[in-house]
């Protein structure tokens, strides 16, 4: 009788410690991880190649504002990226941009990846842009001024949709 008291406690532990295990592993998969390899001047960039030295601004851990300027190139640990796509969401919810350059290094523009950037009044999308995502400029409600040029082969859906202040195209 006492050795089955004590295997039925020895199994009560060996489960409670199961338990324990399992709930700090499942605490670690909600823990939040960064998006972003590395940030140079409050952009954040994320590395698509290093052997083709090559990465894409993505999102980081604070929302842009203010007057966005995308470098063509950026070097961190002594090695020059170049920036050739701007990822998905990369700007998404940013009301707080009021103007953006898009260098002519960029080739493609992800889906959402300036999806509510409502303060942006004109924008100027470079030559060697190809692809623009699935509501990548939705409800910029006060985008004017869009110029596409002629290399863009791919406008998702909704890419440009309740850009109701949208006159010259």
């Amino acid at each position: 009788s006492n050795r089955k008291k004590t295997q039925t406690r020895k199994r009560m532990k060996n489960l409670q410690f199961k338990l324990a295990l399992v709930t700090m592993l499942l605490s670690f998969a909600f823990v939040p991880v960064s998006a972003y390899d590395f940030k140079v001047d409050d952009i954040y960039y994320s590395v698509l190649s290093m052997s083709d030295l090559t990465c894409k601004v993505t999102s980081g851990d604070t929302k842009y504002s203010g007057e966005i300027s995308i470098p063509e190139q950026v070097t961190y640990n002594k090695r020059t990226f170049n920036v050739i796509k701007i990822d998905s969401s990369a700007f998404k919810n940013c009301p707080g941009i009021t103007s953006l350059n898009i260098p002519n290094s960029v080739t493609s523009i992800g889906d959402y990846a300036f999806y509510e950037c409502s303060s942006i009044t004109s924008l100027n999308i470079p030559n060697p842009v190809t692809s623009i995502g699935d509501y990548a400029f939705s409800n910029c409600y006060r985008l004017t001024n869009l110029t596409i040029p002629n290399s863009v082969t791919s406008i998702g859906k909704g890419a440009f949709s309740n850009c109701s202040d949208l006159t010259n195209l």
